[in-house]
């Protein structure tokens, strides 16, 4: 037994410097909780820890451009399901929504995350968020597979009203193949037409019924998903944030 003991600890002081060396090295980010990434070494598994607060927005967000009343940071691609991408240096991608999202919903009651390792394929569901008792499923903007979520983020779900760009991000994924993806993300001034058409969609869809809600020369109400009917918000889903296909369509779809 004090053989075994002996031999245990000595394992725990080897993974610990290998540890420390990486993070010395900016191998590791030193953000990378020491338990974590102990418990990777010792087991041998890949880093699957949360990266960095992924912090997108520029410090004054005063810089960053609205359109329609929504922020629409110029470095992101955008996914018409309203999911954003941020390529990381490491080649993984890091995802969350957008504004246009983040108004509507508010501070949401509950988000549900994909698991780590899962695998996710662009325009099939990927998360679901629920606010006032009304579900928002989302779709996966790109291919890959999840390497890390956001576990502050589950458990203050309110990071995503107030930081949708910054720590209110959902999931880092590893993507093979990026650059195919990317032919389906909006970028630039594509991005921006897309929101316009977003908010004008929404208020073509409910004209009369949301003067609260979208004020004329004012700023989308946050939490506007507290006026909507259930019939309303599930029109509403399925048309702005699904992007239906037929099975056709999906078939050729990467």
């Amino acid at each position: 037994m004090a053989l075994i003991l002996a031999v245990l600890t000595m394992g725990v002081f080897v993974a610990v410097s290998l540890v420390s060396e990486l993070m010395k090295k900016r191998i590791l980010p030193k953000t990378v909780s020491e338990g974590f990434a102990l418990q990777a070494a010792v087991a041998g598994l890949p880093e699957i820890a949360e990266p960095p607060a992924v912090v997108v927005l520029p410090t004054a967000k005063g810089s960053t451009p609205r359109i329609e009343g929504y922020l629409v940071p110029r470095s992101l691609y955008y996914h018409q399901g309203h999911a954003w991408v941020a390529l990381q240096k490491s080649g993984s991608a890091v995802i969350g929504v957008d504004d246009f999202t983040s108004k509507l919903v508010g501070t949401p009651d509950s988000i549900i995350l994909p698991r780590v390792g899962q695998r996710c394929y662009q325009g099939e569901k990927g998360w679901t968020i629920s606010a006032k008792g009304k579900c928002l499923d989302m779709l996966f903007p790109l291919d890959g597979e999840v390497v890390a979520v956001n576990r502050a983020l589950l458990e203050n779900p309110g990071l995503l009203a107030k930081e949708p760009y910054g720590n209110g991000w959902l999931v880092m994924v590893k993507t093979r193949n990026p650059k195919r993806n990317l032919r389906n993300l909006l970028f630039g001034s594509v991005a921006k037409r897309w929101i316009e058409e977003s908010a004008f969609a929404l208020r073509f869809m409910f004209s009369g019924k949301l003067g609260i809600v979208l004020p004329d020369g004012g700023l989308p109400v946050e939490g506007a998903v507290d006026y909507f009917s259930e019939e309303d918000w599930k029109e509403l889903s399925v048309r702005l944030f699904t992007n239906e296909r037929t099975e056709d369509d999906s078939e050729t779809t990467l």
